[in-house]
């Protein structure tokens, strides 16, 4: 029965987090309140990651585990629905996943790097930090499946 509360719990805290379109709560602030909700059960609740690009962050990734990067831009009503989209279903894809938004206007040499002409294309890489595929507006299904 605990287990049962337990895993109901964390069920009504994702709703919680990620079931308000007006919930202005950054990303970053929904994972550290699961992380302490989980330290309060003793359950480490693990979600995925969407976060904001940096060299650092990109080079500590790659070749580490398989991470995804998308090329955002403000002015891109694919890409803001996009990124509506997977902050909404971050909980549905596996707790390993990262996904590094890039600013497509100001991230230049990376663009250049990974040879992306459009925004709203994400670029994903293997553990070896190997490009494992790309797609423009990719749907939850293709997300996911780099991360299995």
């Amino acid at each position: 029965m605990k287990k049962f509360l337990s895993l109901f719990s964390l069920l009504i805290l994702g709703f919680a987090l990620v079931g308000c379109e007006e919930d202005a709560t950054p990303m970053a602030e929904k994972q550290n309140m699961a992380k302490e909700f989980s330290e309060t059960t003793s359950e480490e609740v693990m979600i995925a990651s969407y976060e904001a690009y940096s060299a650092e962050r990109f080079a500590e990734l790659k070749g580490s585990q398989p991470f995804a990067v998308f090329f955002h831009a403000e002015w891109c009503g694919t890409c803001r629905n996009w990124e509506a989209m997977i902050e909404e279903k971050l909980v549905e894809l596996p707790a390993s996943a990262v996904i590094l938004k890039a600013d497509f206007d100001t991230e230049d040499e990376l663009k250049s790097e990974l040879k992306v002409q459009m925004q709203s294309t994400a670029v994903f890489f293997d553990a070896d930090g190997n490009e494992a595929g790309r797609a423009s507006d990719p749907k939850l299904n293709e997300v996911s499946g780099y991360f299995q």
